[in-house]
């Protein structure tokens, strides 16, 4: 059997200011958190849309009537028809204004119902 001869080094407690006795250099770092974007919920989305209500456009992308165009499909409503029963509602309105005035001024005669 070969002896080998060993020798023994005795540091001060000072070497502890430079090395680092808990071997923290090979324990992995702990990983940072990232701060993300969270989804608001529905109440803060209104608040947000009462906040930024007057500096959203009128029209174009990411505007008002979008809001509008996307929250009406959504839900099914059709905006044409709606339009096209305001115009013929507005047209038998002056038609009926008409007859009043005419039925006010003795003109009215049943000819022109």
């Amino acid at each position: 059997m070969t002896t080998i001869p060993t020798q023994k080094l005795i540091y001060s407690k000072e070497i502890n200011k430079v090395l680092d006795p808990q071997f923290s250099a090979l324990v992995p770092k702990p990983v940072e958190e990232v701060p993300t974007t969270s989804i608001p919920t529905v109440d803060e989305f209104f608040d947000n849309y009462d906040i930024l209500f007057y500096q959203i456009p009128l029209t174009g992308s990411n505007s008002h009537a979008t809001l509008i165009e996307r929250s009406s499909e959504y839900i099914g409503l059709d905006l044409n028809v709606l339009v096209e029963q305001i115009n013929f509602l507005e047209e038998q309105n002056q038609q009926l204004q008409k007859q009043i005035d005419e039925f006010n001024t003795g003109e009215f005669n049943e000819t022109n119902v």
